[in-house]
């Protein structure tokens, strides 16, 4: 059985305090809210009025704080379903799940978890709206696979020769990149619709922690944090739950004075960031630039590498 998990936006007051000392670079709190999103958020409630089922998606290296909980309220009783995409980077004997949601952990870009999405939509057709099939809204915050899952059962839909299926939604690395709602149809029998909405951000992130996990898995756009913030934020997070030796793996960091003359506590966040940073520049011809410029292009490469799965598989709400 899956570990418990506990409710959202309450940190420990260690984990708030290192928020709060790294925050102190720049203004709280994360405020990302565009016109755009605005704007769709109008469209969203409007087309929840008409959706049979909701697809709430999920980023399952942080499966509370990627949580959009004013969603919550516009969804009310509306029947859901829940993906936590991206699990194959993330830790997810360590993820709650809700008993009256029906839950699933895919990748987006693996055709069985996709699979086992589209079974589920249908399941969902067949024993709700018999009738006329399912209007079904794929939503949540920006960049955690919206659109590549959509895309994903419009392929399905195509090699099962579903009429219809050949739109795509648009995909990118960046958050807010699907700014319009559109539906795509997936499935024939039953009749399964699916509409792609934009990334809705909450208008101000409810907590310092919870802002610098979501800019940590991309799903705000990178000039609002900096990545010395992030960097430091997540070899702080491994800390709390004892994980630094995979930070050291990962980049073969020497645990010599060589990596850093003020390395004298191993597991400090500030030294061991100093000490990537030499590793890094070392490695990537940047010994040469300026310092900040250095230390800039060294914490967006251990940014990438987390992103990538360099770290193992972590939940970063773990122990929240």
């Amino acid at each position: 059985s899956r570990l418990p998990c506990p409710p959202p936006l309450t940190p420990s007051a260690r984990a708030l305090r290192m928020a709060q000392r790294v925050w102190g670079r720049w203004r709280p709190p994360i405020s990302w809210f565009p016109g755009h999103m605005a704007k769709a958020s109008k469209q969203l409630q409007e087309q929840l009025r008409r959706c049979d089922l909701v697809v709430e998606v999920r980023d399952a290296r942080a499966p509370l704080s990627s949580a959009n909980f004013a969603l919550e309220a516009l969804l009310q009783n509306k029947p859901r379903v829940r993906v936590f995409n991206k699990s194959d980077l993330a830790d997810t004997r360590t993820i709650h799940k809700d008993r009256k949601v029906p839950s699933l952990f895919i990748n987006a870009l693996d055709g069985p978890g996709v699979r086992r999405v589209l079974a589920l939509l249908q399941k969902e057709a067949e024993r709700r709206f018999r009738s006329g099939g399912a209007l079904v809204m794929v939503a949540g915050v920006p960049n955690v696979g919206k659109s590549t899952l959509i895309n994903a059962l419009a392929g399905l839909g195509r090699k099962g020769a579903v009429r219809g299926a050949k739109h795509r939604a648009k995909v990118g690395a960046q958050p807010g990149v699907t700014r319009a709602l559109s539906s795509i149809l997936v499935s024939q029998a039953p009749a399964v619709r699916v509409i792609d909405s934009p990334g809705i951000m909450v208008p101000k992130v409810p907590s310092l922690e919870a802002g610098l996990k979501l800019a940590l898995i991309g799903a705000v756009r990178e000039e609002v944090v900096e990545v010395e913030v992030m960097a430091e934020f997540l070899i702080y997070l491994l800390k709390e739950q004892g994980k630094l030796q995979r930070l050291r793996d990962a980049f073969d960091l020497p645990l010599t004075e060589e990596a850093s003359p003020h390395d004298r506590d191993r597991d400090d966040p500030l030294a061991l960031l100093e000490a990537l940073v030499q590793a890094v520049a070392r490695r990537s011809g940047a010994m040469g630039k300026h310092p900040d410029e250095r230390e800039r292009i060294a914490c967006q490469y251990i940014i990438r590498q987390f992103r990538a799965g360099a770290l193992g598989k972590l939940n970063l709400d773990l122990g929240c």
